[in-house]
């Protein structure tokens, strides 16, 4: 053979590796628009790797620490995904580091020998501060459905600020076991933190999530590995310690401001019937706590576990001494969605059956409140010979309150005024209040107006007009009125 014949199929053969080897990816590495080097001048490492989406070896590029741009060669006409990592300061033994950044990308070329430019997206792990730190290890399962960390709720999930980031949006899921997701709620803020509550749909545990943008309207925040004491997960998931506080803030309460389970005047005894009817399809653990009149509810309150079973209903003739094992007057709450609650509150009638009063329950959302309506007035005072009128105030939100009362006439003359300091889930009774309050010893068409004044707290409120012959009461629900009056 001729060297010439010799070179030519050498050529041939070199010419046809050359064509094996692949298409090149490159390009620059970018965070928020920014060259990363700008933002980041402290990468100490990185590295570029393709991974086939059928299967096979990885391929590796590399990284120009300098600049900050990336490349990978020798990419088959096939999918791959594209992962670039880069660590700052000490490199981190597992990718999701807070502090590190990572990007992304699938790529498919469609001509083996080609050059594809492509810039990439980088992403940076944020670092959670609390309730929990994310860079240690979590003192929970992973893997267990029921035993992830547990944080008294309501929480602030705050995580350190993110370089670039003007927005931020924070995604709760509300968990139920075996592992449903029973709700999702997304709060935007320009802080790096949020109130999270418990108790929304009465979930097992929940799982948080954050992503961010910055001026250039680009994704920049990446999750973090939160490491567990069997696993790593890329979502943090904390239960509820409901061990040694009440917890506050409860947007799934369902509040009777009145029950009782007590001797009365002229040989009556008030107990207070109560139904709980669980609309949802499967049975639940309600949580029931009952809050003595007078006390300061976070620190003298009795709880109760009920089992409700699916769209079924648990009912009490004296909830106050079957449930609680105790005698007195005070307010109930049940925690949960989908909850049907009413009550009524009597006493035997002295020759048969019974006489009493139906007492709606209040929801945090109908409450008075500073921040919210903080007034509302109710006719249909009266103090006399004939009835009085007893007022109640219920703190339902777990805040200490100041709440004024006025008593009007009916030409809305002002007869007199009181505040009174509500502490969290505190509940009162004024009686006689036209006389207290108003310094009437007789009222006929009498007005109340209740106002918060300061504080956090969410206060319901009532008139119970009672008859002092029988002793019949008649209860007078006082709620905000709507700007046409209804």
């Amino acid at each position: 053979m001729s060297k010439q014949a010799l070179a030519a199929i050498v050529f041939a053969i070199f010419s046809v590796s050359m064509v094996a080897e692949g298409a090149d990816l490159s390009g620059s590495l970018l965070y928020d628009d920014q060259p990363v080097a700008t933002v980041f001048p402290d990468i100490s490492q990185a590295s570029a790797v393709a991974f086939p989406s059928a299967g096979g070896p990885q391929i590796n590029g590399t990284v120009d620490l300098a600049t900050l741009s990336y490349r990978i060669e020798g990419l088959a006409a096939e999918r791959y995904l594209v992962q670039i990592q880069l660590f700052r300061t000490v490199p981190s033994p597992t990718l999701g580091y807070p502090g590190d950044l990572f990007g992304s990308a699938d790529v498919e070329p469609d001509d083996p020998g080609a050059s594809i430019a492509l810039d990439m997206d980088i992403r940076y792990f944020y670092h959670v501060v609390s309730p929990v730190d994310s860079v240690s290890q979590l003192n929970g399962l992973r893997y267990d459905c029921t035993d992830h960390p547990a944080v008294s709720y309501p929480i602030t999930f705050a995580i350190e600020p993110v370089p670039r980031a003007t927005d931020y949006r924070f995604h709760t899921v509300l968990m139920t076991c075996p592992r449903a997701v029973a709700d999702h709620i997304y709060t935007d803020s320009v802080d790096p933190s949020v109130l999270i509550e418990w108790g929304t749909l009465d979930e097992d545990f929940q799982t948080f999530e954050v992503t961010c943008t910055g001026a250039s309207g680009r994704p920049l925040c990446a999750n973090p590995l939160f490491r567990y004491n069997d696993g790593d997960a890329w979502a943090l998931a904390l239960t509820h310690d409901g061990s040694t506080t009440r917890g506050v803030h409860r947007t799934d309460a369902t509040v009777i401001p009145a029950v009782a389970g007590t001797p009365g005047a002229n040989g009556t005894y008030w107990s207070s019937a109560v139904s709980v009817a669980n609309l949802a399809t499967t049975d639940r653990e309600i949580e029931v706590l009952y809050t003595p009149r007078g006390a300061d509810g976070l620190v003298t309150y009795s709880s109760e576990s009920v089992l409700v079973p699916a769209s079924s209903q648990r009912s009490w003739t004296d909830i106050v001494t079957e449930l609680f094992s105790t005698t007195g007057a005070g307010a109930l709450e049940f925690r949960g969605l989908q909850l049907a609650v009413t009550s009524r509150t009597s006493t035997p009638g002295a020759e048969s059956g019974s006489y009493g009063q139906g007492i709606p329950p209040i929801h945090p959302a109908q409450a008075l409140s500073a921040k919210g309506n903080d007034s509302a007035v109710m006719g249909g005072v009266e103090e006399g010979v004939t009835f009085r009128s007893n007022l109640g105030l219920c703190e339902i939100w777990g805040e200490s309150t100041t709440v004024s009362v006025s008593i009007l006439d009916s030409s809305m003359s002002e007869l007199g005024h009181r505040d009174y300091e509500l502490r969290p889930y505190e509940n009162i009774q004024v009686n006689q209040v036209a006389k207290v309050v108003g310094g009437a010893d007789s009222l006929s068409n009498g007005i109340v107006r209740v106002t918060v004044t300061s504080g956090n707290g969410k206060v319901g409120a009532y008139l119970s007009v009672v008859d002092n012959a029988t002793g019949d009461p008649t209860f007078i629900a006082i709620a905000p009125q709507s700007p046409s009056g209804g």
